[in-house]
């Protein structure tokens, strides 16, 4: 179950700045299940102008340890137990977002947006997250 509540506010004529906060629930934990989720994203956004955006975000992740086992996953390995899962994680993220025309029809949106790492608290043995760079594609009909 995913449920999730979003504030955005227009401030000045070319500043956005917006809330989210979006939980991933488990519904049914009978054998095995990875840990409920909890996202809080705050971000601002400036518009250079109609067609380019830079925006900046704060995003904190907790995510519980994964419940139950399951028969498939059973080894004397670090990945194979539940415990080393889930945890809190707070990154940084800077992006931009561009309208083009690449196909017919309505303007296409590309984005980019760079993620730091600030601080990771993981549950048991785990890698740490590193840099990331998201890149998406969105075409409205």
């Amino acid at each position: 179950l995913v449920l999730g509540l979003t504030n955005v506010r227009n401030l000045y004529d070319n500043w956005v700045v917006g809330n989210q906060l979006r939980g991933k629930f488990v519904i049914s934990d009978k054998d095995w299940s990875f840990g409920d989720v909890i996202e809080l994203n705050s971000w601002v956004q400036y518009e250079i102008n109609s067609s380019v955006s830079l925006s900046s975000r704060v995003e904190f992740i907790e995510q519980d340890s994964i419940a139950g086992s399951n028969p498939m996953i059973m080894a004397p390995v670090q990945t194979a137990n539940p415990k080393n899962y889930g945890g809190q994680e707070i990154q940084l993220g800077l992006g931009i977002n561009m309208l083009t025309s690449i196909f017919p029809g309505h303007a296409d949106r590309i984005g980019i947006e760079f993620f730091i790492p600030i601080e990771q608290d993981k549950n048991g043995l785990q890698l740490a997250t590193d840099y990331q760079l998201p890149v998406g594609y969105q075409k409205s009909f």
